[in-house]
């Protein structure tokens, strides 16, 4: 049984089925790994991590059950790159980043960089050939909103390894001015790696001027929301204090009688 890279070939129930279209969480933001598609009229819908079924309401069960049963090593492989295939082309051509929404409680935005692929966890690194080895890019950038800078962090790894480890080479590049500087006082730049990185991908500093607005603006909408959220939370409380009577239990929940509590000096 033999599949391409962009299709699956499928026995099941006495029928081949030649699966080439398939469906992934539209969110850029999401990482459930998730992929569905469709055996004539039934939805299938496998996490394909896991190699087992995943919820979905519109989904049947039985069916998605019988083909992680019959699914190879190899096909499950298939299905794994297919979505993060997908997964990556559907961040590449994000065209506004204003309609994303994440959740950026969890980071200290104010102290440190954010990777880029911390907020999209599936997005894929550009690798690109230096001197007969293949190098892997990392991106990260500043957003907090007392900062105007223009500059992204760029971390090489060579491809194979792992980005939890110490990169080879670190530098800034300012995308307003083009240029490439020391991340850290007494760094010396590697220019010819610069120079291979800067070949493969002619287009760098427009890439990632659009991905540095696009985190801002996205932090930018978190903000705004958490202001209203809170002007909303705020706003009930004051409502329920106003409407609230002296002897009746204070709304803070502490037992106690509204003027004897949070009314005592009113």
């Amino acid at each position: 049984m033999e599949d391409n890279l962009d299709r699956l070939v499928l026995s099941f129930d006495d029928k081949e089925y030649q699966i080439e279209n398939f469906r992934i969480c539209p969110n850029p933001t999401c990482d459930c790994t998730t992929i569905g598609f469709l055996l004539d009229d039934v939805l299938v819908s496998l996490d394909v991590v896991r190699k087992e079924i995943a919820e979905n309401p519109v989904a049947d069960r039985e069916t998605s059950e019988k083909v992680v049963e019959i699914l190879t090593d190899e096909q499950w492989e298939l299905l794994l790159y297919i979505y993060y295939d997908e997964k990556n082309l559907l961040i590449e051509n994000i065209e506004d980043y204003s309609c994303l929404r994440y959740d950026f409680s969890n980071l200290s935005v104010e102290q440190g960089n954010i990777f880029y692929d911390w907020i999209f966890p599936n997005a894929q690194p550009f690798v690109f050939e230096h001197e007969g080895a293949f190098f892997a890019v990392v991106d990260q950038y500043c957003l907090n909103p007392e900062c105007s800078c223009k500059h992204v962090i760029l971390s090489f790894y060579k491809a194979e390894e792992s980005f939890q480890k110490t990169p080879l080479k670190n530098c800034v590049l300012d995308y307003q001015k083009n240029r490439f500087l020391p991340l850290e006082e007494g760094d010396v730049l590697d220019w010819k790696l610069i120079a291979s990185f800067t070949k493969a991908k002619p287009s760098y500093t427009r890439f990632y001027k659009k991905r540095h607005a696009g985190l801002r603006l996205m932090y930018d909408t978190y903000l705004q929301s958490r202001v209203s959220r809170e002007k909303i939370e705020q706003e009930a409380i004051i409502n329920a204090f106003s409407k609230i009577g002296r002897n009746d239990p204070c709304p803070c929940g502490s037992g106690k009688k509204y003027k004897k509590c949070c009314g005592a000096n009113k």
